[in-house]
């Protein structure tokens, strides 16, 4: 490994204490990559949903205040995980 990505990489291990928990930087990055596509499919697709379902109800699609509502709160879970995990 270039010297940079060694200590790139013993900082981040060190900070988020990945050996203590028994894992490693690629599992890791293999996760957050896995969060970010799951959270970009519902921010894609879950507005759609919630608009359908509304339309259904009320017999119009306003969709903005459900979109504004997902686009808001989706990135606030994991930084509350974030938070709470360096604790």
């Amino acid at each position: 490994m270039v010297a940079w990505k060694r200590r790139l990489h013993g900082a981040v291990s060190e900070f988020f204490e990945i050996e203590k928990r028994h894992s490693s930087v690629a599992t890791e990055v293999r996760a957050g990559i896995t969060t970010f596509l799951t959270m970009s499919y519902i921010l894609l697709v879950n507005p759609q949903i919630l608009a359908q379902v509304r339309s259904r109800r009320v017999g119009r699609s306003r969709s903005g205040p459900s979109v504004a509502g997902v686009h808001l709160c989706a990135p606030s879970a994991p930084l509350m995980q974030l938070l709470h995990e360096r604790v």
